[in-house]
């Protein structure tokens, strides 16, 4: 078996695949003769990961993720990442042509632990590493004035509609307000 997996014990996670599919397996597992076969089966299983690791990444968590209690909360979403990829192969399961009820099923399920992921700090409480350093979310930059004047030369760039001061209240003495003397008049 070669595939990466989120796992709590070795090929735990296609034992949990082949038992959430077992209507598409042939005497309980996935063979070379099953289909889906078991080389495609094993290469969802890695996909799922790597998405799991995108959606992690995305969150601040540090990747890959190797607390034990996080990794079970992980472990069934990659199973069930896998599964929506098994059922997806067989589209179509009902009578007169329905859609398959357990893609749907599965999909929310997997959805629901994005959102976890992506929403909440559950894994965080759960012992995953997650960067906390405001610099790894802050950007605080700008344009250095030599190159603001080389954009206000620049004839393509789009000169601002409103200028400095515009709209501002005549009778307020404040910055950029010009003084009237027969204001009323």
């Amino acid at each position: 078996m070669a595939y990466t997996s989120y796992e709590a014990a070795a090929n735990n996670t296609i034992t949990l695949v082949q038992e959430h599919c077992r209507h598409l397996t042939e005497d309980g597992e996935f063979t070379v003769s099953s289909k889906p076969v078991l080389a495609t089966v094993e290469l969802w299983i890695t996909e799922t990961y790597h998405d799991l690791n995108a959606h992690l990444a995305a969150a601040g968590y540090t990747i890959p993720v190797t607390d034990t209690e996080a990794i079970g909360f992980l472990e069934r979403l990659n199973v069930f990442g896998a599964v929506l990829q098994v059922e997806l192969a067989h589209p179509i399961t009902g009578r007169r042509g329905r859609e398959n009820d357990r893609y749907k099923t599965y999909r929310d399920q997997y959805k629901a632990g994005l959102k976890i992921i992506a929403e909440t700090d559950a894994l965080s409480a759960l012992g995953a590493a997650k960067d906390t350093n405001l610099s790894a979310f802050v950007h605080a930059g700008g344009t250095q004035r030599t190159e603001k004047q080389d954009s206000y030369k620049d004839t393509d760039i789009m000169q601002p509609r409103f200028p400095r001061g515009f709209g501002r209240n005549p009778r307020n003495p404040g910055v950029g307000a010009e003084r009237l003397d027969n204001v009323g008049n």
